[in-house]
């Protein structure tokens, strides 16, 4: 049949003629035009393909082949035509779901757009999802997640790079997803949230107190991930954030955390680059015995943190590996020498850093005696 052989040359009525008689065709022929002569279906004759018995295994064959050998474009472009074929464009190459002319021709997609993300491998579903972000459809996020999970939307968003995403566009999606705490505390501490930006975002959208206070703390994993490639947060709302999980909780992982962010944190406090938002967030958590504008912002702070190693029963040897900082470890060494309680943990601490002759345990055993005497 020169209809399969060259289908470019024909007219619909030849291949339409083909198809009613691609039984009469050979194996071999077949395998060496099928895919050509599909793509020349999707691409000159979609209408076709809704016409063509589907329970045909050769023509099924065509068609699959032939969608391989075509273009996203041209495959959409032949739904534009025929919309009944989008059900077998999505099933012969979903891809089409990570081009942004799909999702700028509908903002109602057909039930299977969403079903095929369920079946999506990672890489392939990362692709889509940076793709659906980015047109906007924020009215998505719902059946989305109830799709394909909060938790494999997360992966998604993390698998790409901070700079995919626009913030703005991004934030509904967090959002939608941190209803669901029990993905979020195992995304955390997956450890395969890839960036500090990130998290500052997942920060923006919940609360401290969302996901409870645990012995491996998935807020400490996923900072402690972080830290080796990009060194410690810098955003005020993202330290603030973590001091005030830190601060309202009770394992030693949590006195890990706030010994992690004391730092930044009061760099920006003496740049003035922490908001009221921010200072608030932290305030909720200390216990007051008196206004808050009778009282200094970072000395609170720092007793907050102090007070850390008695709350989550910190030995002298976890607050010394807790806190890496030499200038943290100084300013709160100062905090605990203001009671008796904090003086006993102190010299406690002194008794086990004079075990070391190494130069930084040296130096914090010289501050502690001269605080002391």
């Amino acid at each position: 049949m020169a209809g399969l052989v060259t289908p470019a040359a024909h007219s619909v009525a030849a291949l339409s003629f083909v198809m009613r008689n691609i039984g009469l065709v050979d194996p071999t022929t077949l395998s060496a035009y099928g895919s050509a002569f599909g793509q020349t279906l999707w691409e000159r004759a979609p209408e076709l393909l809704q016409a063509s018995g589907r329970d045909d295994s050769a023509l099924q064959t065509i068609f699959a082949s032939g969608a391989s050998r075509t273009s996203t474009e041209q495959i959409l472009n032949a739904c534009n035509r025929v919309p009944d074929l989008i059900d077998l464009a999505l099933r012969l190459k979903p891809e089409i779901l990570a081009s942004p002319h799909f999702w700028k021709q509908t903002t109602n997609p057909p039930d299977a757009a969403l079903s095929t993300l369920k079946s999506m491998e990672p890489v392939a579903l990362a692709e889509v999802i940076a793709t659906l972000v980015a047109s906007g459809h924020t009215h998505l996020c719902s059946s989305v997640i109830a799709t394909i999970g909060a938790g494999r939307l997360l992966d998604a968003i993390s698998a790409k790079s901070s700079d995919t995403f626009d913030r703005a566009s991004l934030r509904p999606w967090i959002q939608s997803a941190t209803h669901d705490s029990k993905a979020i505390s195992q995304f955390l501490a997956s450890g395969k949230a890839r960036s500090w930006e990130f998290l500052d975002l997942l920060a923006e959208v919940t609360s401290p107190d969302a996901l409870p206070s645990m012995r491996n703390d998935p807020w400490f994993t996923a900072a402690q991930t972080l830290i080796p490639t990009q060194g410690p947060p810098q955003s005020p709302s993202l330290l603030a954030f973590l001091l005030a999980r830190a601060i309202g909780g009770h394992t030693s992982d949590l006195a890990r955390l706030a010994a992690l962010a004391l730092e930044p944190f009061l760099e920006a406090a003496a740049e003035h680059r922490v908001s009221q938002a921010s200072w608030k967030l932290i305030e909720t958590r200390f216990d007051w015995e008196f206004s808050w504008l009778q009282c200094n912002r970072l000395v609170r702070l720092i007793d907050a943190v102090a007070e850390l190693a008695f709350k989550v029963g910190l030995t002298p040897s976890e607050f010394n590996d807790a806190i890496t900082s030499d200038s943290v470890f100084q300013e709160l060494i100062i905090r605990l020498e203001a009671t008796g309680r904090g003086r006993r943990y102190l010299r406690d601490l002194a008794d086990h850093l004079a075990r070391f002759a190494d130069h930084k345990a040296t130096a914090r055993h010289t501050a502690i005696l001269a605080l002391l005497d």
